[in-house]
């Protein structure tokens, strides 16, 4: 396969993720139309998505423009993190070619900023890479206009562009005047697109609702993590730290520490890369999670055994994690959000806990406590993530707030309710909304 040869002063690597790039495409008689609603950045980001957590390198200036009042500058001094802005996604069709072209130029000698069309299926899950194209790189004080052909296959929903400049290099671009194109849409099947709105609606949002101000911070505060039987790491759990990693956004992941008995070396060096990463919180959520009867009365872990037994179990897991893991939990959440107070005794006691999500308001035992908002979860009901509730409870219940901890399963998620938590992470990533973790949650409520 012949690959398009562009122009070598670009400073650019231009990548397709879930694509097969092609040498040409046929034109319409009909001029497509365009899909991205704020191509050139002149309301700023709106219709973008930036996930750049740790420091900001993307920007909307006047002196970025290529035409127009303004155009994005990428100031990449970071020799660790890359810069991150992408587009919203937008309906993809499979079989169907698309076109990209923007101007570009490159402030700097570098290699290291790259364009990529994705795409994802109806799971939310990003499809396989397709082959990198990259271009040696100089300063260039002139605009390039580069274009970029892609075929969509067979399984793809969504697309989005993706522009990005590399973690452990750094460099300067601005970059402008973004179009993407179907270039088998017919004339009827085209349309101008809206222009884009604060607020991300997801298909069974109708009218989305004025966002709170100031905005409440968001705790993912996830439960029931174990390994595989043979000590690796569940699919659907890797699923979704693979996303965080991938938007960097944080979760709040509750494990079940007797899953960090025996030898699991697979299991924990995950855990303890993640943690690594700045965007994940492992918390503490009970040693076996288990329930039973005692007669007719109801027991489970936290909620009817006795002060030693509980005890043990807060003791025997904070061991645990400081062994396999190298540290101990500071935050705990009950299995099944119950307790008593022996588990109100128990947690007084211990030290490295400095968190309670979901904890007794008449005994709080010392520690922070995140509450929740029945009607502002992930879940709605259990299991059943549900951004249209979330959306519609996120605004109702804001007022004087200061952050919402919403609560998931994501071992329970099959591809639907999956591609659901994604309509609610895409909410809260365009609209800035702060995704925290419990420890920063409780520090900005201390203050």
């Amino acid at each position: 396969m012949n690959l398009p040869r562009f122009p070598r002063a670009l400073g650019l690597y231009l990548a397709t993720l879930a694509l097969t790039v092609f040498a040409s495409a046929a034109e319409p008689a009909v001029a497509p139309a365009q899909m991205l609603a704020n191509p050139g950045f002149e309301q700023e980001f709106a219709g973008w998505i930036v996930a750049e957590n740790n420091s900001a390198m993307s920007t909307v200036l006047p002196a970025a423009a290529h035409q127009g009042n303004f155009g994005l500058r990428i100031l990449d001094t970071d020799t660790v993190n890359g810069s991150s802005v992408e587009s919203v996604s937008l309906p993809a069709v499979p079989g169907h070619h698309y076109r990209v072209t923007f101007q570009v130029r490159s402030l700097e000698k570098s290699n290291a900023c790259g364009v990529y069309v994705r795409l994802r299926n109806a799971s939310g899950k990003f499809l396989p890479n397709a082959p990198t194209i990259s271009v040696p790189s100089q300063a260039v004080s002139a605009w390039e206009q580069v274009t970029l052909d892609a075929l969509a296959p067979s399984d793809a929903v969504a697309v989005s562009l993706w522009i990005h400049s590399y973690g452990k290099t750094t460099g300067s671009w601005d970059l402008d005047d973004f179009t993407l194109v179907d270039l088998d849409a017919t004339s009827a099947g085209t349309t101008t697109p809206a222009a884009p709105t604060t607020v991300a609606a997801s298909p069974s949002v109708s009218t989305p609702p004025a966002l709170p101000s100031p905005l409440v911070p968001v705790v993912l505060k996830l439960d029931d993590l174990i390994s595989t039987p043979t000590g690796g790491i569940p699919e659907r759990w890797k699923r979704i730290a693979d996303l965080a990693v991938e938007r960097k956004i944080k979760l709040s992941i509750g494990i079940i520490a007797n899953s960090l008995e025996g030898e699991k070396p697979a299991y924990f060096a995950w855990i303890k890369q993640l943690q690594a990463t700045g965007l994940f919180e492992f918390w503490f959520h009970g040693y076996d999670h288990k329930a039973w009867k005692e007669g007719d009365r109801n027991v489970s872990e936290f909620q009817g055994p006795p002060y030693e037994q509980q005890k043990d179990h807060f003791v025997r897991s904070q061991a645990l994690a400081r062994e396999k893991l190298g540290f101990a939990f500071k935050t705990f959440g009950s299995p099944f959000n119950v307790s008593d107070a022996n588990t109100a005794r128990v947690l007084a006691e211990d030290n490295d806990i400095k968190v309670w999500l979901y904890g007794e308001r008449a005994n709080p035992a010392g520690k922070t406590l995140l509450d929740r908002v029945g009607a502002v979860s992930i879940e709605q009901p259990l299991f059943v993530p549900n951004s249209a509730k979330f959306i519609e409870g996120y605004t109702k219940y804001a007022a004087g707030r200061t952050a919402y901890t919403i609560q998931g399963h994501p071992a329970q998620w099959d591809d639907a309710r999956w591609a659901e938590f994604v309509r609610i992470i895409d909410f809260l990533v365009q609209n800035h909304i702060p995704i925290v973790t419990p420890v920063e949650a409780a520090s900005a409520q201390q203050h």
